[in-house]
Protein backbone atom coordinates (compact mmCIF):
# COMPACT_ATOMS: atom_id res chain seq x y z
CA UNK A 1 0.00 0.00 0.00
CA UNK A 2 2.88 2.33 0.64
CA UNK A 3 4.11 1.84 -2.90
CA UNK A 4 0.73 2.99 -4.16
CA UNK A 5 0.88 6.11 -1.99
CA UNK A 6 4.37 6.91 -3.25
CA UNK A 7 3.18 6.63 -6.84
CA UNK A 8 0.15 8.81 -6.14
CA UNK A 9 2.25 11.49 -4.46
CA UNK A 10 4.75 11.39 -7.35
CA UNK A 11 1.95 11.85 -9.89
CA UNK A 12 0.49 14.77 -7.89
CA UNK A 13 3.88 16.51 -7.69
CA UNK A 14 4.40 16.06 -11.42
CA UNK A 15 0.94 17.46 -12.20
CA UNK A 16 1.58 20.47 -9.95
CA UNK A 17 4.90 21.12 -11.65
CA UNK A 18 3.32 21.04 -15.12
CA UNK A 19 0.48 23.37 -14.12
CA UNK A 20 2.85 25.69 -12.32
CA UNK A 21 5.22 25.95 -15.24
CA UNK A 22 2.46 26.97 -17.65
CA UNK A 23 3.22 24.11 -20.03
CA UNK A 24 -0.40 23.05 -20.11
CA UNK A 25 -2.96 23.86 -22.77
CA UNK A 26 -4.15 27.44 -22.78
CA UNK A 27 -7.37 28.53 -24.37
CA UNK A 28 -7.64 32.00 -25.80
CA UNK A 29 -10.93 33.55 -26.66
CA UNK A 30 -11.56 35.01 -30.12
CA UNK A 31 -11.78 38.48 -28.69
CA UNK A 32 -8.37 38.19 -27.06
CA UNK A 33 -6.77 37.01 -30.31
CA UNK A 34 -5.27 39.76 -32.41
CA UNK A 35 -6.71 40.88 -35.72
CA UNK A 36 -6.06 38.67 -38.77
CA UNK A 37 -3.34 40.17 -40.92
CA UNK A 38 -4.56 41.47 -44.27
CA UNK A 39 -3.23 39.76 -47.40
CA UNK A 40 -0.15 41.41 -48.82
CA UNK A 41 -0.93 43.78 -51.62
CA UNK A 42 0.21 42.49 -55.03
CA UNK A 43 2.23 44.86 -57.15
CA UNK A 44 0.28 45.90 -60.23
CA UNK A 45 2.94 44.68 -62.73
CA UNK A 46 2.97 41.02 -61.65
CA UNK A 47 0.62 38.53 -63.37
CA UNK A 48 -2.04 36.62 -61.49
CA UNK A 49 -1.96 32.85 -60.97
CA UNK A 50 -4.57 32.37 -63.72
CA UNK A 51 -2.49 34.38 -66.18
CA UNK A 52 0.58 32.31 -65.30
CA UNK A 53 -1.37 29.07 -65.84
CA UNK A 54 -2.58 30.25 -69.26
CA UNK A 55 0.95 31.28 -70.26
CA UNK A 56 2.33 27.95 -69.04
CA UNK A 57 -0.25 26.02 -71.09
CA UNK A 58 0.51 28.12 -74.19
CA UNK A 59 4.23 27.42 -73.80
CA UNK A 60 3.59 23.69 -73.36
CA UNK A 61 1.58 23.60 -76.60
CA UNK A 62 4.32 25.54 -78.39
CA UNK A 63 7.04 23.15 -77.15
CA UNK A 64 4.96 20.12 -78.19
CA UNK A 65 4.49 21.64 -81.67
CA UNK A 66 8.22 22.35 -81.98
CA UNK A 67 9.09 18.78 -80.89
CA UNK A 68 6.71 17.41 -83.53
CA UNK A 69 8.20 19.63 -86.24
CA UNK A 70 11.73 18.66 -85.16
CA UNK A 71 10.82 14.96 -85.30
CA UNK A 72 9.40 15.43 -88.81
CA UNK A 73 12.54 17.27 -89.91
CA UNK A 74 14.77 14.53 -88.47
CA UNK A 75 12.69 11.92 -90.28
CA UNK A 76 13.09 13.77 -93.58
CA UNK A 77 16.80 14.22 -92.92
CA UNK A 78 17.24 10.53 -92.17
CA UNK A 79 15.34 9.62 -95.35
CA UNK A 80 17.39 11.87 -97.62
CA UNK A 81 18.78 9.98 -100.58
CA UNK A 82 22.29 10.15 -99.19
CA UNK A 83 22.79 6.63 -100.42
CA UNK A 84 26.41 5.89 -100.05
CA UNK A 85 26.73 2.48 -101.64
CA UNK A 86 29.72 0.38 -100.69
CA UNK A 87 32.85 1.31 -102.55
CA UNK A 88 34.42 -1.07 -105.04
CA UNK A 89 37.31 -1.59 -102.63
CA UNK A 90 34.89 -2.65 -99.86
CA UNK A 91 33.21 -5.11 -102.19
CA UNK A 92 36.49 -6.59 -103.38
CA UNK A 93 37.73 -6.93 -99.77
CA UNK A 94 34.52 -8.83 -98.93
CA UNK A 95 35.18 -11.40 -101.66
CA UNK A 96 36.95 -14.61 -100.69
CA UNK A 97 40.66 -14.65 -101.42
CA UNK A 98 41.70 -15.94 -104.82
CA UNK A 99 43.53 -19.24 -104.72
CA UNK A 100 47.14 -19.82 -105.74
CA UNK A 101 47.59 -19.23 -109.43
CA UNK A 102 44.15 -17.56 -109.79
CA UNK A 103 43.55 -14.03 -111.00
CA UNK A 104 40.39 -12.02 -111.55
CA UNK A 105 40.16 -9.98 -114.75
CA UNK A 106 37.47 -7.79 -116.33
CA UNK A 107 35.73 -7.07 -113.00
CA UNK A 108 32.24 -5.53 -113.09
CA UNK A 109 30.37 -4.76 -109.86
CA UNK A 110 26.58 -4.28 -109.71
CA UNK A 111 25.27 -2.85 -106.41
CA UNK A 112 21.62 -3.21 -105.44
CA UNK A 113 20.05 -1.81 -102.28
CA UNK A 114 18.06 -4.56 -100.59
CA UNK A 115 16.90 -2.78 -97.42
CA UNK A 116 16.74 0.79 -96.12
CA UNK A 117 15.05 0.99 -92.71
CA UNK A 118 15.01 3.53 -89.87
CA UNK A 119 14.54 1.95 -86.45
CA UNK A 120 12.72 3.75 -83.59
CA UNK A 121 14.80 5.91 -81.24
CA UNK A 122 16.60 4.28 -78.32
CA UNK A 123 19.46 5.04 -75.95
CA UNK A 124 22.95 4.01 -76.99
CA UNK A 125 25.78 4.02 -74.43
CA UNK A 126 28.21 6.94 -74.84
CA UNK A 127 26.15 8.29 -77.76
CA UNK A 128 22.75 9.16 -76.38
CA UNK A 129 19.37 8.94 -78.03
CA UNK A 130 19.64 7.88 -81.66
CA UNK A 131 17.92 5.92 -84.42
CA UNK A 132 19.61 3.09 -86.25
CA UNK A 133 19.49 3.43 -90.04
CA UNK A 134 19.90 -0.06 -91.50
CA UNK A 135 20.98 -0.40 -95.13
CA UNK A 136 21.74 -3.75 -96.77
CA UNK A 137 23.41 -3.99 -100.16
CA UNK A 138 23.64 -6.92 -102.52
CA UNK A 139 26.75 -6.66 -104.68
CA UNK A 140 27.16 -9.00 -107.64
CA UNK A 141 30.75 -9.23 -108.90
CA UNK A 142 31.12 -10.42 -112.49
CA UNK A 143 34.67 -11.34 -113.51
CA UNK A 144 36.79 -13.66 -115.60
CA UNK A 145 38.69 -16.14 -113.50
CA UNK A 146 42.04 -17.10 -114.93
CA UNK A 147 43.72 -20.20 -113.50
CA UNK A 148 47.31 -20.83 -114.55
CA UNK A 149 49.27 -23.96 -113.70
CA UNK A 150 52.88 -24.41 -114.78
CA UNK A 151 53.53 -27.94 -113.62
CA UNK A 152 53.20 -30.82 -114.65
CA UNK A 153 51.64 -29.53 -117.86
CA UNK A 154 51.44 -25.78 -118.46
CA UNK A 155 47.73 -24.85 -118.62
CA UNK A 156 45.68 -21.65 -118.73
CA UNK A 157 41.93 -21.81 -118.04
CA UNK A 158 39.60 -18.78 -118.27
CA UNK A 159 36.03 -18.99 -116.97
CA UNK A 160 33.36 -16.29 -116.44
CA UNK A 161 32.33 -16.19 -112.78
CA UNK A 162 29.76 -14.41 -110.63
CA UNK A 163 30.00 -14.00 -106.86
CA UNK A 164 27.42 -12.26 -104.68
CA UNK A 165 28.45 -10.34 -101.57
CA UNK A 166 26.04 -8.84 -99.01
CA UNK A 167 27.26 -5.72 -97.22
CA UNK A 168 25.59 -3.93 -94.30
CA UNK A 169 26.04 -0.15 -94.07
CA UNK A 170 24.39 0.77 -90.77
CA UNK A 171 24.63 4.21 -89.22
CA UNK A 172 23.19 6.09 -86.26
CA UNK A 173 21.03 9.18 -86.75
CA UNK A 174 21.10 11.33 -83.62
CA UNK A 175 17.75 12.36 -82.19
CA UNK A 176 17.11 15.39 -80.03
CA UNK A 177 16.13 14.70 -76.42
CA UNK A 178 12.32 14.74 -76.67
CA UNK A 179 11.48 13.84 -80.26
CA UNK A 180 9.91 10.41 -80.58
Amino acid sequence: MTLFKVKLVGAAVLAAAVVGSGAGVRWQSDAAAGPTPAPAARPSGEPTVEELKRENERLRREVADLKKRLGDAEERLARLPADDPPTDAEVLRALPKAGAGETRDDITIVKTKVLDRLDPPREYPRIGKARLRVRHWECAVYYTETVEAAWPVPTLVRKPRVQVVYIDKDSLVLVSGGAE
